[in-house]
């Protein structure tokens, strides 16, 4: 499911920059710009995220390079979603810290 708020948009700005801009206005909707590509992308997936709404980062091209939604971006996998379920049904039981890391194969 795709947030209703207003998106904002991360795209290239003048020649070198990058502006964090909201979408329901081309002008007034600039709300900073940035030299550095991925600190525009920072500073909007926290206004996006605040704002619960989508955001859509744009190449150099003006070409989608990616759309992050906080409703879906927040949620689990779907099996790590299905075990939290069943364990708030009591019909599982949580492992502890080291036994998750040693069965997802990341203990060292």
């Amino acid at each position: 499911m795709i947030a209703l708020n207003t998106p904002f948009y991360v795209l290239p700005y003048q020649q070198r920059d990058w502006a964090i801009r909201r979408a329901d206005s081309e002008k007034a909707g600039v709300i900073r710009v940035f030299s550095d590509k991925s600190q525009a992308i920072k500073e909007a997936e926290k206004i996006a995220l605040d704002a619960g709404t989508v955001l859509i980062v744009y190449d150099v091209n003006g070409q989608i390079e990616r759309v992050t939604d906080p409703e879906t971006d927040l949620k689990f996998k779907p099996e790590f979603q299905e075990q939290i379920e069943r364990h708030l049904r009591g019909e599982e039981e949580l492992i502890d810290f080291d036994e998750a890391m040693k069965a997802l194969g990341l203990d060292e």
